[in-house]
């Protein structure tokens, strides 16, 4: 088996995703606060301070953030589902991973439509992670827990704005 030929639009594509998986955890970090003053009737104002200025300094990134997103969130082909399994199953030296069990888990993954960053976080997720080959289940299993992920931090770029008026109102 030889390692797929990466374009150069992939691979801006693969820097392109995985810098905004970062600025992801950042966007659901943020969510993740907000969610739990909210939680409080009396929640401290510095609090919310603080949180509205983590707020504020992304706000002004929102629509490039929204464009970037558009790029890795569209569906991927079938060739860059299979590139990317091909590449998580060559990391694994020992792999059996060939023939009809790669074949099996490409259709899979196809049958599963996941986006372009779902299976590039995905993928380096199981390179980064795992010390033996994933059996099918377990890519998909990965496949979707990404494709949440993506999920989530759209609905955080979504609702960025109402969430800092909704903050602004709890402090007046």
């Amino acid at each position: 088996m030889t390692v797929p030929q990466v374009h150069k639009s992939q691979r801006e594509l693969r820097v392109l995703s995985e810098e905004f998986e970062n600025t992801g955890e950042r966007l659901l970090d943020l969510y993740r606060r907000d969610v739990i003053a909210n939680a409080y009737d009396n929640a401290d104002p510095d609090t919310l301070r603080r949180l509205m200025q983590d707020v504020d300094g992304i706000l002004p990134t929102l629509a490039d953030l929204r464009d970037r997103f558009a790029v890795i969130a569209r569906p991927a082909t079938e060739v860059e589902i299979g590139d990317h399994l091909a590449v998580m199953r060559l990391n694994f030296h020992n792999s059996k991973a060939a023939g009809a069990y790669a074949s099996i888990m490409v259709d899979r993954a196809i049958a599963k439509a996941p986006s372009f960053a779902a299976i590039e976080w995905a993928t380096r997720d199981c390179i980064d992670t795992r010390k033996f080959m994933p059996v099918t289940a377990e890519v998909l299993e990965m496949i979707a827990n990404a494709q949440g992920r993506l999920n989530s931090i759209r609905d955080v770029i979504a609702t960025l704005p109402a969430r800092r008026a909704a903050m602004a109102k709890r402090i007046e």
